[in-house]
């Protein structure tokens, strides 16, 4: 074991919060519970704490964040130095993203006017679900243009087969920028603009846990693929719908030594040293012996980066676990001038748009990359679901299709199994009582009101550099090491 770390930089200002009834063919779910009680707040009991009555310190909406003692939203953003909210936005239009009938770029246009949110006490949800989606469309970079035509894929099927429950199904989509007060920011337009029942995480995981909180703190159940564990753990709204990177940390673990080999005794971790990457990185240190660590800024520079990769080869380091920007890794691979084989896990690094990117820029270093993910890759995804082979048919489509179908409809498949009578806090309450939840691409998800971190599978993907482009391919669906 290489004794000592090398801290490359230190970050000057800690980043806040980091994207049934009637069961349907090709769906196993199991749930209890069955709560409809009317409100739009989460019941006493139903999973863990809650920033809204207190049980979690410094709830984002109220003024404090946990990670950082700050709220992005209230007194703005570490990573650029001012809040949107409260000094306008450069970035895009607040909400966008049309509806599932292909409506205009802002909630009010092409579909009518919203259904208004119950009160607290008040009736079940009325006619039409509004799923509202924060993604970094821009800023952690490459994600591809059609993020936005990705989302509507589940809500324009499941529409056409007449909705759920009777009910029609809407995404909105909002553009948070990598920023963590963006992502705020653009949760509380979604809630109080768009009218979402509840809002999905597209990945980030600073911004996940931002929203995740303000979500908590506002009685709105919110989702997303497993990322940090650290302010959502023990939220009574909040549901991983894949495992976190916690979760993960020991399974990638064993499947370098088993893979690998010898070459596992000369490992290392690559990682933004922001407070919700902690638990990652401690739960993959913890698990393989010998592991050297590579710090970096949240948003690290050129300089920095180039530093990291001639230490990487100094040192003889054979096998990395890169956990950071997409964009920031593939920076890091064009000054790698050696031999060492990436693994890892996320979200956004197992997209085709980082692969093929990588291949025309970095090939040597992006061939053969391997990333435990959420989705399989295009390569098996309609083989898997006959639905979504069926809503993708005669569609230009791409793996973020896959991406966003493989969180969208187990979501769909919450709200069926909640029933006629939703209510958000039935929603939460049934939700946190299902078993063996199985679509088709998503981790098969179980949870529990004291857990709800319920997957315990992967898909395995790498990438393969062909011509002059790349793709990931699916090596392994349904894992576990």
């Amino acid at each position: 074991m290489l004794h000592r770390i090398r801290i490359l930089a230190l970050i000057a200002t800690l980043m806040v919060a980091a994207v049934a009834c009637g069961q349907k063919e090709g769906v196993h779910v199991a749930s209890g519970g069955g709560a409809t009680n009317a409100g739009g707040g989460f019941e006493a009991g139903a999973g863990g704490g809650d920033a809204a009555t207190g049980d979690v310190a410094a709830d984002p909406a109220a003024g404090g964040d946990p990670a950082a003692g700050g709220d992005p939203a209230a007194g703005g953003d570490p990573a650029a130095g001012g809040d949107p909210a409260a000094g306008g936005d450069a970035g895009a239009p607040p909400v966008g993203g049309g509806d599932a009938g292909g409506g205009g770029s802002q909630p009010s246009e092409g579909g009518g006017a919203a259904p208004a949110a119950p009160a607290a006490g008040g009736p079940a949800w009325g006619p039409e679900v509004v799923i509202g989606v924060h993604a970094p469309i821009t800023g952690a970079a490459p994600l591809p243009a059609s993020f936005t035509a990705a989302a509507q894929l589940y809500p324009n099927y499941v529409n056409s087969k007449g909705g759920i429950n009777g009910r029609k199904v809407k995404v909105v989509v909002a553009n948070d920028e990598y920023r963590p007060a963006t992502a705020v920011q653009r949760c509380q337009e979604l809630v109080q603009q768009a009218k979402a029942f509840l809002l999905v995480g597209g990945g980030g995981t600073d911004q996940i846990q931002a929203c995740g909180r303000y979500a908590e703190s506002a009685g709105v159940p919110y989702l997303s693929a497993g990322v940090t564990e650290n302010g959502l753990r023990g939220l009574k709204g909040y549901f991983a719908v894949s495992m976190s990177y916690a979760q993960q940390g020991p399974m990638l673990a064993n499947f370098v030594k088993k893979q690998f080999g010898d070459r596992a005794g000369a490992a290392a971790m690559v990682y933004s040293e922001t407070p919700n990457f902690k638990d990652a990185r401690d739960a993959f240190v913890k698990s393989l012996d010998g592991v050297e660590e590579y710090r970096l800024a949240r948003t690290p520079s050129a300089t920095q980066l180039a530093a990291t990769a001639q230490n990487l080869c100094i040192d003889g380091v054979k096998i990395a676990y890169p956990l950071m920007a997409p964009a920031d890794w593939l920076k890091l691979l064009g000054s790698v001038r050696c031999d060492i084989q990436w693994v890892g896990v996320g979200l956004t690094m197992g997209l085709n748009t980082v692969a093929s990117t990588g291949c025309r820029a970095v090939r040597e270093q992006m061939d053969g990359a391997i990333f435990f993910s959420p989705f399989p890759g295009v390569d098996k995804a309609p083989g898997m679901d006959p639905e979504f082979a069926q809503a993708v048919q005669g569609k230009n489509w791409d793996d973020i299709y896959v991406a966003l179908w493989a969180v969208t409809k187990p979501i769909g498949e919450m709200i069926r199994a909640a029933g006629q009578n939703l209510t958000r806090a039935g929603f939460v309450q049934t939700t946190a009582n299902i078993k063996n939840l199985g679509t088709g691409l998503n981790p098969v998800l179980s949870f529990s009101p004291d857990d709800h971190f319920g997957a315990s599978q992967v898909h395995v993907l790498q990438a393969v550099c062909e011509g002059n482009s790349g793709s990931y391919k699916t090596i392994a669906t349904f894992a576990r090491y």
